[in-house]
């Protein structure tokens, strides 16, 4: 199915392939700007002096660089700003896999022998990252509950509006649209666009017939 339809299944790992260097880096950066500090040397394109600034950077009395268990367990504001950083990176990529599999997947894609797969990874993703999480840097725990709750959001809308045929996301919209007395989506129905008006339905049928043309009687001589 994929080759006939010339699509790449591994095409959905791209927007996270050009989010993971951006998550390196800056992994990278706030994991090693303390020691960096000790040592009197920069960090790639920061001089020691823009290290020492970095690091003294913080949020709520939290340092960006400070990790939960490396250093941050006597902070208070450490501890705090971690562990409610952990619980919603967790929290909100839960819920974005679980609203896909819950609204935007088909009755045949739910009784797939791939979906048992895809629900083991819908709990074993979010232990595994809220477990790391205890070693990721305050900056690192930002950045990353930020981008789940704007792809969270994201998905949402793009479920509400532009759903999976034959999803329960689908059927939903097919519903609102109806309510409000506006035609079927095609792309929904797997058929051409229909007017809610059963009147101004069979009003373009008729507009749509072919006229046949007819013979004029030709003057005799």
């Amino acid at each position: 199915m994929y080759k006939k339809h010339g699509t790449n299944p591994f095409s959905a790992c791209l927007p996270m392939l050009i989010q993971m260097p951006f998550f390196f880096a800056l992994f990278q950066v706030l994991s090693g700007i303390s020691q960096a500090k000790d040592q009197g040397a920069g960090i790639g394109a920061m001089s020691h002096e823009q290290v020492v600034e970095f690091d003294a950077s913080s949020i709520f009395g939290a340092p960006l660089s400070a990790a939960l268990l490396h250093g941050g367990a006597g902070n208070v504001a450490v501890v705090v700003l971690s562990v409610v950083m952990i619980l919603a990176m967790t929290a909100s990529q839960f819920i974005t896999q679980k609203q896909i599999m819950a609204k935007n997947m088909s009755e045949e894609a739910m009784a797939s022998p791939f979906m048992r797969q895809q629900k083991m990874m819908l709990y074993i993703l979010p232990i595994v990252f809220g477990v790391g999480g205890i070693n990721f840097p305050i900056g690192v725990l930002i950045y990353w509950t930020t981008t789940n709750l704007w792809t969270m959001g994201q998905q949402f809308f793009v479920i509400r509006r532009m759903p999976t045929p034959g999803s329960p996301a689908a059927k939903a919209l097919a519903e609102r649209r109806a309510a409000k007395g506006l035609p079927a989506l095609s792309v929904l129905t797997g058929k051409r666009d229909e007017p809610a008006d059963p009147a101004a339905a069979a009003a373009v049928e008729t507009k749509a017939q072919r006229v046949q043309p007819q013979r004029k009687n030709r003057k005799k001589k």
